[in-house]
């Protein structure tokens, strides 16, 4: 039963942490700012860069959402 809680606890801090990087590369990929071109380095038109960025933004709220609701649920239990 311990060892449940503490995969929960992993997998939820995981979770929560590559929806964070997620919506980063959202702002990144829209934006493109000089120092780190993402949207160069991946290859992204211009004209597809609001649409990568939607994508990933949703990806990465329904990402964290879910991480903090698995936290949640193993600090409740």
């Amino acid at each position: 039963m311990a060892i449940e809680k503490i995969i929960a606890a992993f997998v939820g801090v995981l979770q929560s942490i590559i929806g964070a990087f997620a919506i980063a590369s959202a702002y990144l990929i829209y934006y493109d700012p000089t120092k780190m071109e993402i949207r160069t380095f991946l290859n992204i038109l211009p004209e597809n860069a609001a649409l990568h960025a939607l994508l990933f933004s949703i990806i990465g709220f329904f990402s964290v959402i879910s991480g903090i609701l698995i936290i949640y649920e193993w600090v409740v239990s």
